[in-house]
């Protein structure tokens, strides 16, 4: 571990900004005792182990690379949440993003990845007062086309924004909200919710994608400050989500060659769903809005799919590029296996398992 003496005076010097006592952080980082934690702060204890310094990190609302000396600690930038969740929640959840993309950066930079050259994702100034569905289709179209996304967009669209435009995606239980996301000058991420079905994250995905190209902090804060030009705003983030994750021209197309043969039936509602990785419900109503279905055949087909026919699988990702980017590093023996284990958010015992669950169990060839 880096030099004991550093570790401590970040630590002291974290704590005293909090106004915390010794005896609080402890109880707090749950350490063994405010005299243990003396000798933390003080560099005298040599045998400290990566999980209590990571839950001091998580009780300073820091992260362990900032403790450990790797970077220093970067003004938080602003979150946006889709439906935010309680205080307490939400300063654990944002301390886990604000920690995921510093483990993240400081992977890319030990592995030299931080040189490549990435696109920027595009801007549009549209203020949610004066901007209609109709042009939130139209942007749609105009970023599937940038990032060149094809007629399925929704298979290509993660690895896109996290291979072309080094935007970094993270998995999380989020409880009752969906997602949130941030932009700087340094950084744009997005976290899903992990604990929701697949289809609904590839939703996700696109809504939170219209927050970072539309993202001006000003904006944003006189969005959440009023309850209807928020409730506005996420409904063109949907509009948008449906318009890049299904194009019009391929789904219509898709339409009129099923229903050649007769009526549109649930089945076949649930393959044009599958082809383009979203729900039956977000399909029909897309083609609702193209005159393709009546309002009443469009609640028919969805009321007749049994819905236990619809996969619930949820995902067993966490990040799966932050993955295999801190187990390409241990493999390089740039980092130690504890800091793998504490990269991905596992234990030593179950780190076996996760990777096994990524098809890591053998090295990653350069």
């Amino acid at each position: 571990m880096s030099n004991m003496l550093e570790i401590g005076a970040r630590i002291k010097d974290e704590r005293e900004k909090r106004n915390l006592t010794q005896d609080e952080l402890a109880s707090q980082a749950k350490i063994e005792s405010y005299q243990t934690l003396g000798k933390i702060e003080r560099g005298e204890r040599k045998d400290l182990k990566t999980t209590e310094l990571q839950r001091i990190a998580e009780a300073l609302g820091v992260s362990i690379g900032f403790l450990l000396g790797e970077f220093t600690q970067p003004q938080k930038s602003l979150i946006f949440w889709r439906k935010e969740p309680t205080s307490a929640q939400k300063t654990v959840l944002e301390n886990k993003l604000h920690s995921f993309i510093e483990n993240y950066s400081f992977l890319e930079e030990v592995l030299n990845q931080n040189k490549k050259i990435r696109r920027t994702l595009p801007i549009f100034s549209l203020n949610p007062s004066s901007t209609s569905y109709e042009d939130a289709h139209e942007v749609a179209e105009e970023v599937r086309k940038t990032l060149n996304l094809g007629g399925q967009p929704s298979s290509a669209l993660q690895s896109c924004l996290e291979e072309d435009f080094d935007v970094k995606v993270l998995y999380e239980d989020l409880g009752d909200s969906s997602a949130a996301c941030t932009r700087d000058d340094s950084s744009v991420a997005i976290m899903i919710n992990k604990k929701e079905s697949l289809w609904r994250q590839n939703y996700n995905l696109a809504h939170e994608l219209y927050h970072l190209i539309t993202w001006d902090p000003a904006v944003l804060k006189q969005i959440k400050s009023d309850p209807a030009l928020d409730k506005r705003n996420e409904e063109l983030a949907e509009n948008f989500a449906a318009g890049l994750l299904m194009p019009a021209e391929d789904l219509k197309d898709d339409f009129r060659r099923i229903i050649e043969g007769g009526k549109l039936a649930p089945a076949d509602l649930m393959v044009l769903s599958s082809k383009y990785k979203v729900s039956t419900e977000a399909t029909a109503y897309r083609l609702l809005n193209f005159g393709c279905l009546s309002k009443d055949d469009a609640k028919k087909l969805i009321s007749e799919i049994h819905r236990e026919s619809v996969s619930k699988e949820t995902s067993i990702k966490f990040s799966e590029k932050l993955v295999r980017l801190a187990f390409f590093a241990y493999q390089k023996d740039k980092i130690s296996k504890a800091r793998l284990a504490q990269i991905v958010g596992v234990s030593l015992i179950d780190l076996p398992t996760l990777l096994t669950a990524y098809d890591l169990n053998e090295p990653i060839q350069a």
